[in-house]
């Protein structure tokens, strides 16, 4: 199992809120002089890494049911 995967869906949810949020609240704060290419650096490294952990979450295994059989999807193998 991926550790990633290990992060409670509440928590991760908090956290992507949060960092939606505070992009807006960096552009600003920039505008008054307040932040620079520190706190850019550091927003970019956490959008790396929550992009990760929401990749590391995607289940690629999508199931579903055919004619009342429960299966596996195997894009190799769609129909169309």
């Amino acid at each position: 199992m991926n550790p990633l995967q290990a992060i409670p869906a509440s928590w991760r949810f908090a956290l992507y809120v949060v960092y939606g949020i505070a992009g807006p609240v960096l552009i600003w704060t920039s505008s008054r002089g307040w932040t620079g290419e520190a706190e850019y650096a550091l927003w970019i490294g956490l959008g790396s890494v929550f992009g990760f952990t929401a990749a590391a979450n995607v289940d690629t295994k999508v199931r579903g049911y055919h004619s009342g059989v429960r299966e596996e999807y195997d894009p190799k193998h769609d129909r169309g």
